[in-house]
């Protein structure tokens, strides 16, 4: 419609122009009438012309911003990006998990919608530096929630670092302590900062903000012959998805859940003590009937995790698998009932 405007103000210039010289000979108010018009019909012209082109210009701006918020959520590069209002505005809704590469260890890593952060357990003694840069590099200026699933060395390890780098808000642990002098110089750093441990077992709740629902399923008795046993298992959901983190929860944990009668469905479940085959029993695995299943493990490690009789469990439900002894860091991405990894799942044979 504005193209044709301007194409009809052009012709009416034209026609003005003319009708201008023919008359300026003739009668002098008509020349003075046409160069009127004349005048009036070259404004249009360059109105309409201006009009033609802005909004294009504006939906071009527009369309620019669009593809660069979608392009954010889509690779995921939040970290590498120096425009921090969008990347805040881009990584709202989203409920992003980090299933960290610190060898043969656990460090889970969660930003939460609500921009909190949870970190569940912390890898080995070497992982405290990587795990502090890498948490920094994601933007995480403070841990609202640190889950310790157990006092195992290759869970608490990078841990003590952690405490004495970042504030931490809130402390989840089993009541269970260890002799090791690593759980020693973590429960020091944690009283040296005057904070206190909350008791992780089965029925708590953490509060996460709201939009995300957390609760403990494990453990579920005060005594364990084994630590692996005491390890607290979170199951978060949201948006109808929902995500379990079992730490080193053996078989005999796994049975006292069943046993309680919890709901254990979950669309992604991060295995048992890195795939073990003391972990993973068939009901187990049935009830929480994963679509995909993420295994943290060293490479080459010497407890030859993850197990051929887990492996194949997994093979014959179908379950998409991923593994960090393989493929590095796994990040998650849930929003809108969507579930999303940074990675293909690998080939099990």
């Amino acid at each position: 419609m504005i193209d044709a405007i301007g194409i009809i103000a052009f012709i009416t210039l034209i026609f003005s122009i003319l009708a201008s010289v023919y008359n300026a000979g003739r009668n002098k108010k008509a020349t003075k009438t046409w160069a009127v018009r004349a005048a009036v019909a070259f404004f249009v012209l360059v109105l309409a012309s201006y009009l033609s082109a802005a909004p294009f210009e504006l939906s071009s701006v527009i369309n620019e911003k669009l593809v660069f918020v979608k392009d954010i959520i889509i690779k995921g590069n939040l970290a590498e990006d120096s425009d921090a209002l969008d990347l805040e505005e881009a990584s709202k809704g989203i409920l992003k998990v980090h299933y960290l590469d610190v060898g043969q260890g656990d460090a889970i890593f969660v930003q939460l919608p609500g921009g909190e952060n949870l970190l569940i357990d912390g890898g080995g003694k070497e992982a405290g530096p990587f795990l502090v840069k890498y948490l920094k590099k994601q933007g995480a200026k403070r841990i609202e929630h640190l889950v310790i699933t157990h006092p195992h060395l290759d869970h608490i390890g990078g841990l003590e670092e952690v405490v004495k780098s970042l504030p931490i808000d809130n402390i989840y642990m089993p009541r269970v302590s260890h002799s090791t002098k690593t759980f020693e110089d973590l429960m020091r750093a944690i009283k040296q900062k005057g904070l206190k441990i909350k008791e992780a077992k089965a029925g708590v709740k953490p509060d996460l903000g709201g939009e995300v629902q957390g609760i403990f399923l494990a453990p579920n008795k005060m005594e364990y012959k084994y630590l692996n046993d005491y390890s607290a298992v979170l199951k978060l959901t949201y948006k109808g998805v929902s995500v379990l983190f079992t730490g080193d929860a053996e078989e005999i944990s796994e049975r006292e859940m069943l046993e309680a009668g919890y709901d254990l469905k979950a669309e992604v479940l991060k295995l048992g003590h890195h795939g073990s085959s003391t972990s993973t029993c068939e009901e187990f695995l049935d009830a929480v009937a994963p679509e995909y299943g993420v295994i943290s493990a060293g490479k080459n490690n010497d407890y030859g995790h993850p197990h051929r009789e887990t492996l194949d469990k997994l093979n014959r439900r179908g379950i998409k698998v991923f593994r960090t002894d393989l493929q590095g860091t796994i990040i998650l991405e849930v929003s809108e009932s969507k579930v999303r990894f940074n990675k293909e799942p690998v080939e099990l044979k």
